[in-house]
């Protein structure tokens, strides 16, 4: 039963076994998979029925492939996959914190050189004309810009209510 899918020309070269194995595994319709462990080592396997024009099964194709092969072709990959994932991660931060430092730090820290620049020219000041806020131009279009805006807006309306203050005296 064994030399009619496999032939009589592999019983030299597998055991019966082996054979036996194989005629376990075979699907005359299909392709079978299995894991084989054999006299050459540890494989996957995958055998196919031959069929000739008449229909008849008249051998099995089967093709190995050694486990360790496998499991060496999923380590380089799971390696090459964790250097590009570390790559692309370290990227990602180095271009978070140049955003960050381009939107928010910068901006913030020239909205606070304006903003204590103007508090020590206008720490008591008489002359309302002298109190004069100097925009640090801040266009990020984020919320730094609006509070950028809004002291330049306050100092503004600072400088307008002490001239009609002293105005009114």
């Amino acid at each position: 039963p064994y030399g009619y899918y496999l032939g009589f020309i592999l019983k030299d070269v597998y055991e019966l076994e082996e054979l036996e194995r194989y005629q376990h595994y075979l699907d005359l319709n299909n392709i079978s998979y299995f894991k084989n462990f054999s006299t050459w080592g540890y494989d996957y396997t995958a055998m196919m029925p031959l069929i000739n024009s008449k229909g008849e099964h008249f051998a099995a194709l089967c093709v190995d492939i050694e486990v360790e092969d496998v499991e060496r072709a999923i380590q380089n990959y799971t390696a090459a996959n964790i250097v590009l994932i570390a790559f692309l991660g370290a990227m990602f931060f180095v271009l978070f914190l140049l955003w960050m430092n381009r939107n928010i730090t910068e901006p913030i820290r020239k909205l606070e050189k304006s903003v204590v620049s103007f508090a020590q020219r206008s720490h008591y000041q008489l002359d309302p004309t002298l109190l004069i806020y100097e925009d640090p131009g801040i266009h990020t279009k984020n919320e730094v810009e609006s509070l950028s805006d809004a002291v330049n807006q306050m100092s503004q309306d600072m400088r307008t209510y002490v001239k009609n203050v002293i105005d009114a005296e």
